[in-house]
């Protein structure tokens, strides 16, 4: 009977004392001074997908970049992994609260396919010594401006007859024309799909 009654009195007891204890934690959590929100270089997105891209093409691109710290920022540099790509920045210093901007551009050349390209900000917080950086990414699908599997073309056999070849952009509009006389392409001769220079 006595166990019966002591544990009927701990049931209580131990449920009052994890009350008490809850309150004191979140007494002291509210106590507490709000965290600084000292995050640095912040940018509104990392990536910029151009999507497709006819190939030779100039595509521009802008990064939005915000000074979340209490410092002021200082843009060392801005590096690039291909001479294909500029960029020019608004402002090297950035104060608290400040805004950025990041103007890139891309020449796709004669690239194909998906590609990407890297543009890296490397910065530090007035005062400090410690260098940062944040990495930046140009991307594309770049469609080749002529239908062929290669740059050139190589014939099997020697043209028997005078032909005259077309090569068309990717939305079927012709670019260009070749007229091969007969006896001029001999076997194993290659014709390159780009457009003839003009004299």
């Amino acid at each position: 009977m006595k166990a019966i009654i002591a544990y009927s009195l701990l049931v209580p007891l131990a449920f009052a004392l994890s009350v008490y204890c809850c309150t004191l934690a979140f007494a002291s959590r509210d106590s507490q001074p709000p965290q600084s929100s000292d995050l640095g270089l912040e940018v509104d997105s990392r990536d910029v997908d151009f999507g497709a891209v006819e190939q030779n093409r100039v595509v521009h691109g802008q990064f939005v970049l915000h000074n979340r710290s209490t410092a002021i920022i200082v843009v060392r540099e801005v590096a690039k992994s291909c001479g294909c790509t500029t960029a020019e920045i608004s402002a090297r210093e950035i104060h608290p609260g400040g805004t950025a901007f990041l103007d890139v551009t891309w020449n796709t050349r004669s690239l194909r396919g998906r590609n990407s390209e890297a543009v890296t900000i490397v910065y530090f917080k007035n005062g400090e010594t410690e260098t940062l950086a944040i990495n930046l990414t140009l991307r594309a699908d770049i469609q080749p401006n002529v239908k062929s599997s290669t740059d050139q073309l190589e014939f099997e056999s020697t043209l028997p007859t005078t032909k005259t070849i077309t090569f068309h952009r990717a939305d079927s509009t012709p670019l260009h024309s070749r007229l091969l006389q007969a006896g001029q392409v001999k076997r194993g001769s290659r014709l390159p799909t780009t457009a003839p220079k003009s004299p």
